[in-house]
């Protein structure tokens, strides 16, 4: 007893570090690697150093370190998926150790066992943990930096010891990520404030040596900050996102949260006499908040940068505050409060949030997996043509890369191999894409094709891709559906099968109560031509509830149309009124250029899809016409809508 109770701070600690390296290292490299570890992946594809500079470093918006760090870590152990996160993994067990640490040299053992103790169990940084990306080792380099901070501007002892530990630690950080750099910055003026006399020379060493080592890495730093960052996709905070942030930070959960702010409060309370004014609190509050702050106002007058992930490397400074009110507590009172919390972390993570069971990226080997499967049960090796594309069964990705898909095919037997056709969802013609793939397989001297499969991941997916396939494979064998993400197995069948809740078209031989068009503008042969200097046409403005009584979740539009200026733009529109007054408050369009097949030229086949808004009401109007903005004569042959009982487009995500 007197063994335990004379090393219960290490044993605790030890512990720790074995609850956070189990809750790390569990299903770590079971899941999918995201869009974002095959992007470093596929850029580590360099015969040189200066090649992976130039074509694996420049046109990312992250520092050198992690990419070449992996070029090399792969180079010596391989690229499997286990051995790319191991290292990640390993930095995320060591920032809890350096996390004690640190909350030790400034408070108590208690609070440092406290804030380890959250840092090990939270979800939150268990998942940037096991991304083989920035986050882990920056969080690690930020502790590490701060550590050695600490003992130079605070303790007598190793001076210049610990004065290279800092130049080296803000080195990594700087090399790691551009918010480490951020946070490398804050650290070293807030230190200016407490360095003695007999310091500053050591202090202001350790950042000269910093600054000058990452020199070399400063034209790759101006020119991606040129280029504009993620701020060319992501997009401006939002006033709530603090609240969101710190709500994602606690597992999203209200309990937990309640139950972590309500024990540092009552123990704020409970030694009230006893807490001091102590600059460790300004501090950890500060480095929290002054990162925050910065990303926050850079974002919304510059360029978006702030995301969840980059403020990992300032939380751990939030939790030192939160456990900060606490005096040391001997072993019989710590370990209720460790245990209980432990028990809140644990049910909150993995049975509330179900944290194993479904990860908040797009997925890539489960597609890959589901096609492998498809290909043996429907494709056969013998129908596979030299393309290794099957007469039987065709593919579809749809990402940012083939080389995502291709890290995964390329680990399948040799058959299996690449056959499949990429898209991307992004593109402003992958509709006329996939049109002009399905067109292909649909040839006579293409053979019989039976199945196709449509999957994809962390790219645009518009619903009308969906529609477009069904009318040749209406029928779904197998429908898999996953965060940002999912695979499709359709089949050919009978498309009338599919049962219909609206269809109404206008051939204009055949006049329809709906659809107004004047007789002036169509002639003999059926055709409506939209006359020069016409900017709109006529087409449908009714109520939604008179064209169908069923419930709608989509609505299809089409239009078939010709044009002798194949250069101008023209869009077929989907217009949502609001009763009573006529407001719009919902306009969707598609123009020629996203669906023009390359052999169809002077004709376009305009086809959308689009959700009925949340915001309907019963009652609220319905328009579908023509947009003419270059007010070039047109021909229109036929329009129409429609809407099925099986256009489900958001089905409910598969837990692994």
């Amino acid at each position: 007893m007197s063994f335990l109770k004379r090393y219960s701070e290490y044993i605790i600690l030890a512990l720790i570090l074995l609850l956070a390296g189990i809750l790390r290292f569990y299903h770590y490299a079971d899941w999918s690697l995201t869009n974002d570890e095959l992007s470093a992946i596929t850029r580590l594809r360099a015969g040189s150093f200066h090649e992976l500079i130039t074509n694996g470093v420049r046109p990312d918006f992250h520092p050198a370190g992690v990419q070449v760090f992996l070029y090399y870590w792969t180079k010596i152990f391989g690229n499997d998926v286990g051995v790319v996160r191991l290292p990640f993994v390993l930095c995320g067990i060591l920032s809890v150790l350096y996390s004690y640490l640190v909350v030790k040299k400034w408070f108590n053992t208690t609070a440092a066992q406290l804030s380890a103790l959250m840092l090990a169990c939270l979800t939150y940084p268990i998942l940037y943990s096991q991304l083989a990306r920035p986050y882990s080792p920056g969080l690690l380099f930020v502790l590490m930096m701060v550590y050695h901070w600490h003992a130079l501007i605070f303790e007598n002892a190793s001076k210049i010891k610990h004065a290279i530990a800092y130049a080296l630690a803000m080195t990594l950080c700087m090399y790691t990520h551009y918010f480490c750099f951020v946070f490398a910055i804050i650290a070293g003026a807030t230190g200016l404030f407490f360095v003695r006399k007999e310091m500053f020379k050591y202090y202001l060493g350790a950042a000269f040596t910093s600054v000058i080592l990452f020199l070399p890495h400063l034209g790759i730093t101006l020119e991606q900050f040129s280029r504009g960052g993620i701020g060319t996709w992501l997009g401006k905070p939002d006033s709530d996102f603090l609240r969101n942030y710190l709500s994602y930070a606690f597992d999203d959960s209200a309990k937990l949260i309640i139950f972590i702010s309500g024990i540092s409060i009552l123990s704020a309370l409970y030694y009230a006499r006893e807490i001091q004014f102590s600059k460790w609190r300004v501090i950890s509050l500060a480095w929290f908040f002054v990162p925050f702050i910065f990303g926050y106002y850079y974002s919304f007058y510059r360029n978006p940068i702030l995301q969840y992930s980059v403020l990992l490397f300032s939380f751990p400074f939030l939790l030192v505050f939160l456990n900060s009110f606490y005096s040391t507590l001997s072993l019989r009172a710590s370990l209720p409060i460790l245990g209980i919390l432990t028990c809140a972390m644990l049910w909150s993570g993995i049975k509330e949030q179900k944290f194993y069971a479904q990860k908040p990226f797009g997925v890539f080997k489960e597609l890959c997996e589901k096609k492998m499967e498809w290909d043996k049960k429907y494709g056969g090796k013998k129908e596979w043509d030299q393309r290794y594309r099957s007469k039987t069964i065709t593919t579809i990705f749809n990402g940012i890369s083939p080389e995502y898909f291709n890290y995964y095919l390329e680990k399948f037997p040799e058959e299996f191999k690449y056959n499949f056709e990429f898209l991307r969802g992004d593109d402003e013609r992958f509709r006329a894409n996939v049109s002009e793939i399905l067109d292909n397989i649909s040839r006579p001297d293409s053979g019989e094709t039976k199945y196709l499969i449509y999957g994809w991941s962390n790219n645009a997916c518009p619903p009308e891709v969906y529609e477009l396939i069904k009318h040749r494979f209406p029928i779904i064998v197998e429908d898999h559906a996953y965060f940002n993400s999912r695979i499709t197995l359709f089949s050919t069948g009978n498309y009338n099968s599919r049962k219909q809740f609206l269809y109404m078209s206008d051939d204009f031989r055949h006049p329809s109560s709906f659809w107004k068009f004047s007789d002036s503008q169509i002639d003999t042969s059926g055709t409506y031509h939209l006359r020069e200097g016409e900017e709109f046409s006529e087409g449908l403005n009714e109520r939604l509830i008179d064209l169908s009584k069923d419930s709608l979740k989509y609505v299809n539009a089409f239009a078939y149309i010709s044009q002798k200026d194949t250069g101008s733009d023209v869009h077929l529109v989907i217009e949502f009124h609001r009763q009573g007054n006529d407001t719009l408050y919902s306009w969707y369009s598609v123009k020629n250029k996203n669906c023009d097949r390359q052999n169809y030229g002077w004709f376009s086949d305009l086809f959308l899809t689009e959700k009925v808004p949340a915001s309907y009401q019963p009652g609220d109007r319905i328009r579908v016409y023509l947009w003419n903005p270059g007010k070039k004569e047109i021909n229109l042959f036929r329009i129409g809508i429609s809407s099925f009982a099986d256009m489900d487009y958001e089905p409910k995500l598969e837990l692994k």
